[in-house]
């Protein structure tokens, strides 16, 4: 496996699903900034003081789209190196599906309701 070196991270880009009625070619469909760390470099050198990186393989970040270097594409994925700077965070997994916002009425007050002002 590659180990990368200073501040550069692997990640494997996660490919998202979409649920959708239409049929769009590989080449139309827009990759996703969203991957998984496989291995993270020692960290960046800054004023002689090497400064780790924040992360452990498993975690799932956000990525600039821009950034990447792919470095190799298999069946399991597309490998990336990414800098650190260029990762923008660490997506939370909830142990259970996101609450829906509940839909409150608005309440009018009996004073604006009015149609004229006195």
């Amino acid at each position: 496996m590659l180990r990368p070196r200073n501040d550069l991270v692997l990640i494997r880009r996660i490919k998202e699903d979409v649920d959708s009625p239409i049929i769009r070619p590989d080449s139309s469909v827009t990759p996703s900034n969203k991957g998984e760390v496989i291995a993270v470099g020692r960290g960046e050198v800054i004023d002689g003081k090497l400064i780790p990186i924040d992360l452990e393989p498993g975690t799932i970040v956000i990525f600039s789209k821009y950034s990447e270097m792919t470095v190799e594409t298999t069946e399991e994925g597309d490998f990336l190196l990414v800098r650190s700077m260029e990762i923008y965070g660490e997506e939370d997994e909830l142990p259970y599906p996101r609450p829906r916002a509940e839909k409150v009425p608005i309440g009018v007050s009996a004073q604006n309701h009015k149609g004229r002002r006195n």
